[in-house]
C-alpha cells in the first residue's frame, strides 16, 4: 500500500465501460418505486452538494439544511440528526458501510475536514497538507475515498481525489485535469468519480486496478459518477442539452436516465447490492428533497 502522500495518477484508457463492468444482469425493467425524503424541520433535505447514501440494510444518510447542514441517518422509518462536535459551520453525510459506519465532512470556519462516525464517536482526518478536505465513500472494507485540496480552500480547481486504506493516503489525479473527485468505492476496489478536463467541461470516471476509464452520458453535457455497488452499478448526474439535471443508472453498459416525476432538476448520489437507488431532487416550487428509487 503507498504512504501517506503518495500519489496515484491513473492512465487512461479506451476501454468500454461494459468491458469493465462486467458479470452484471440487464437493467431493471420493473417498474420503479419511488419516495420522498423529507427531514422534520428542514427547509433543504439533500441537493446536488448535500449528497444521500445508502447501505445494504436500506440505512439511508444524507445531510439537510435549517440554519445550517447537519447529517442525519434514516433507519425503519426513524430520523437520527447529528453533527460533528468540531462542526461550527455544517455537517454533511455522504455514505454509510454495510457495518453502519458513516463518512462526510464538516466545516470548522473557513476549513472543512473528514470524519468517520463509528458506534457514536467521531474520527477527524485530513490527508497530509490538506486545508479542506471531506469523505465521500466508503466500502465494506473500510476503504475510504473523497476529496481534498491542499494548495487552497477550494474543493474544485486544484482538488484531488484521495483513498484511504489501513492508514495509509494515496492521490487519485486524472491527468491534466483541473480537479478530480473520488466518489464512491465498492468491495472489490473499483473507485468512481468526476473530473474537469482542459477544455471545461465535467466527466465521470471509474478506476479498476489502475485502470481508468472516463464516463459520459450520450448527448450530456455533464456528467457526474457518484456510487458504485459490488457488482459494478454505478449512478450519477448527468446534464442535457436545454440544462436540466437527470439522475442516471449504469448497468452493464446500458444508460437508463432517472427523473423524480414533477422534478425540474434529479441528482443519483448512492445506490447499494440490491439496487435501491437514493439521491435528491428539486420540486417545481424550488424545494431540494431527498428520494429512495426501489425496482
Amino acid at each position: 500500500m503507498a504512504q501517506p502522500g503518495n500519489r496515484l495518477t491513473a492512465g487512461m484508457a479506451m476501454l468500454s465501460v461494459a468491458a469493465l463492468v462486467t458479470g452484471i444482469q440487464a437493467a431493471q425493467q420493473r417498474p420503479a418505486t419511488f419516495t420522498s425524503i423529507d427531514i422534520p424541520g428542514a427547509v433543504a433535505t439533500g441537493g446536488p452538494m448535500r449528497w444521500l447514501g445508502i447501505n445494504p440494510r436500506g440505512d439511508v444518510v444524507g445531510a439537510y439544511r435549517t440554519d445550517k447542514a447537519h447529517g442525519f441517518m434514516l433507519r425503519a422509518g426513524e430520523v437520527t440528526s447529528f453533527d460533528d462536535p468540531s462542526s461550527t459551520a455544517g455537517t454533511f453525510a455522504n455514505a454509510i458501510s454495510p457495518e453502519g459506519d458513516i463518512v462526510g465532512g464538516y466545516f470548522a470556519g473557513a476549513f472543512a475536514h473528514s470524519y468517520i462516525l463509528s458506534d457514536g464517536a467521531f474520527t477527524s482526518f485530513d490527508p497530509p497538507g490538506a486545508l479542506i478536505s471531506f469523505a465521500l465513500g466508503i466500502n465494506a472494507r473500510g476503504e475510504i475515498v473523497g476529496v481534498y485540496n491542499a494548495g487552497s480552500t477550494n474543493l474544485l480547481t486544484g482538488s484531488r481525489g484521495y483513498l484511504l486504506t489501513d492508514g495509509a493516503f494515496t492521490s487519485i489525479v486524472v491527468p491534466d485535469a483541473v480537479y478530480t473527485w473520488a466518489t464512491g468505492i465498492n468491495s472489490e476496489g473499483a473507485v468512481v468519480g468526476r473530473y474537469q478536463s482542459s477544455d471545461g467541461s465535467v466527466h465521470g470516471y471509474v478506476q479498476y486496478q489502475n485502470l481508468l476509464t472516463a464516463i459520459d452520458f450520450p448527448g450530456g453535457i455533464f456528467t457526474d459518477t457518484r456510487a458504485i455497488n459490488p457488482s459494478g452499478e454505478i449512478v450519477g448526474t448527468y446534464q442535457s442539452t436545454d440544462g436540466k439535471f437527470h439522475a442516471f443508472l449504469l448497468n452493464g453498459g446500458k444508460f437508463t436516465s432517472i427523473d423524480f416525476p414533477g422534478a425540474v432538476a434529479t441528482y443519483g448520489q448512492g445506490i447499494n447490492p440490491r439496487g435501491d437507488i437514493v439521491g435528491s431532487y428539486m420540486s417545481a416550487e424550488g424545494t431540494l428533497h431527498g428520494f429512495l428509487v426501489t425496482f
